[in-house]
């Protein structure tokens, strides 16, 4: 079992990531990096999009690495996030990852080639057996619950099925998910999706990722539309406001002005 009792330093969910040489870091400190088994011998990809996993277990983020780092397992991913907002990196962001299977967006298949991925801790969908009471596919009982931070959503999920209760992400998930998808698509230029974008076998991120908002959020900080253009005025000298004498200077200024009347004359074509 990896241990991260000790990986950690206080963490808030206004903390700021950037990236260097595709590693995440947070408020200038590397994330803890714990690389899983697998990475001899994968490939360098440039990535193209970021997805969105849920990884539909405990809600144990100490056991979702270990899990995922082990040999044996057929799985792996870049990052890994809890409830509270810590995050795990486990392998660089130019690597290939086995978190996708098979898919295709955009034109493209095989997507664990073209990808980056992040598992967050959350159930997935939950069977409703009664009033206010899921169980997720493990057997956990859930309810809502605002003492633990639990808010159950019910929906059908976008590909079909019955209705389902869905543990909706914390606050804490959604912010730090936010800034990270910031980092990254600063430094990929790349979009957010979710795997149920790419393939109907799954469900994941689920009705209430918040994707979109998250994917919103993130491209209205890199509009420039908004800034204010102050247009400096033009100064027009006529020509008999120009001393006598001073034949160079009004040839000068007629030249000047048949310019700026030719511009304006452009402007309104």
């Amino acid at each position: 079992m990896v241990d991260l009792k000790h990986k950690f330093v206080k963490t808030s969910s206004e903390d700021t990531f950037e990236i260097v040489d595709h590693m995440l870091y947070r408020d200038d400190t590397p994330v803890p990096f714990v690389p899983h088994d697998k990475r001899n011998g994968r490939s360098t990809i440039i990535p193209k999009w970021f997805v969105y996993h849920y990884h539909a277990g405990r809600e144990n983020l100490q056991s979702l690495v270990s899990y995922l780092k082990k040999s044996s397992t057929r799985a792996d991913v870049h990052l890994c996030m809890d409830r509270n907002g810590h995050v795990v990196q486990m392998a660089p962001f130019n690597e290939a990852c086995w978190h996708v299977g098979s898919s295709s967006y955009g034109g493209l298949s095989g997507l664990n080639s073209h990808t980056i991925g992040i598992e967050v801790t959350n159930p997935g969908a939950l069977e409703i057996i009664g009033n206010n009471t899921y169980k997720s596919w493990f057997g956990k009982i859930f309810k809502n619950d605002s003492s633990k931070g639990h808010i159950i959503s019910e929906a059908r999920h976008k590909h079909g099925g019955s209705m389902k209760g869905w543990l909706e992400y914390s606050p804490e998930q959604i912010q730090v998910l936010t800034s990270i998808y910031e980092a990254i698509h600063e430094e990929y230029g790349i979009d957010i999706i979710g795997h149920d974008d790419t393939t109907k076998r799954k469900s994941d991120p689920g009705p209430f990722s918040k994707i979109n908002e998250i994917r919103e959020k993130v491209k209205n900080g890199d509009r420039s539309d908004d800034t204010e253009i102050i247009e400096e005025p033009v100064i027009v000298i006529k020509e008999d406001e120009i001393p006598e004498g001073a034949r160079f200077v009004k040839m000068l200024f007629k030249f000047i002005n048949a310019l700026i009347s030719k511009g304006k004359e452009n402007e309104k074509r």
